[in-house]
């Protein structure tokens, strides 16, 4: 169980970041190699958490979609449905706000970790976002009307004692 409360706070974190990455108001396929600050400007939700390779809790069920295995936890349902529908925007000035969806039933939901001091930037092909704990880094892509935060963490999910090389990435969509 300790891994999946890991888990909602890198998750809470990712939320916060995945708004930040995709904000062009063209809607191209084409992949921006080097996405730009006015690409993740404007307001975003949460439309997918993904793991590669699977993670495998050491019971022989694997996971590729975290929000399946946050379904696990108490309230998970309720969980999934605050982080896919709370929107985030990005603002010009490199400030992030967060709006609550009705689906989010405690104080810790509604803000998803968004504090009012918190800010964003855009720097090569990362995206950077700070508040009171610091800044924290993600691997950023934009296309089209799709933005993606990844980062590779080594867990031990299995509880075998051996760490994975795990490459978890955020997916939003432009509102």
């Amino acid at each position: 169980m300790k891994n999946l409360f890991g888990l909602r706070s890198f998750i809470m974190t990712m939320l916060v970041l995945s708004v930040a990455v995709v904000g062009c108001k063209k809607d191209n396929t084409e992949i921006d190699p080097t996405p730009s600050k006015s690409s993740v400007e404007g307001t975003w939700k949460m439309t997918g958490m993904k793991v590669n390779p699977a993670i495998d809790l050491g019971t022989g069920q694997t996971f590729t979609d975290i929000m399946d295995l946050l379904k696990l936890i108490p309230e998970g349902e309720q969980a999934v449905a605050c982080l896919k529908d709370t929107k985030i925007t990005f603002q010009k000035s490199g400030k992030v706000t967060a709006a609550a969806s009705p689906a989010c039933q405690s104080d810790e939901d509604t803000g998803m970790g968004v504090e009012d001091n918190s800010s964003w930037k855009v720097q090569g092909d990362k995206i950077i976002l700070t508040d009171s704990d610091g800044p924290s880094e993600y691997d950023l892509s934009v296309s089209g009307s799709t933005m993606k935060w990844s980062q590779v963490a080594d867990e031990d999910w299995d509880g075998d004692g051996k760490n994975t090389r795990y490459t978890y990435t955020l997916e939003f969509r432009r509102q």
